[in-house]
């Protein structure tokens, strides 16, 4: 649906099969809440600089 709709995919959940290490990744907690904001953050920028192009 992401794809279709060209907005970005953050994947969420347990278990993700298409990505490498995504079970190491604290998800909880003032780290956790910190890497999510910094992966959607870098989600926009990669959208950004895909529109650019």
């Amino acid at each position: 649906i992401a794809q279709r709709l060209k907005i970005p995919l953050y994947r969420q959940g347990i278990p993700i099969f298409d990505r490498l290490d995504s079970g190491q990744f604290c998800k909880v907690g003032y780290r956790g809440t910190m890497q999510l904001l910094f992966d959607i953050g870098n989600l926009f920028l990669e959208q950004e600089t895909k529109v650019k192009h």
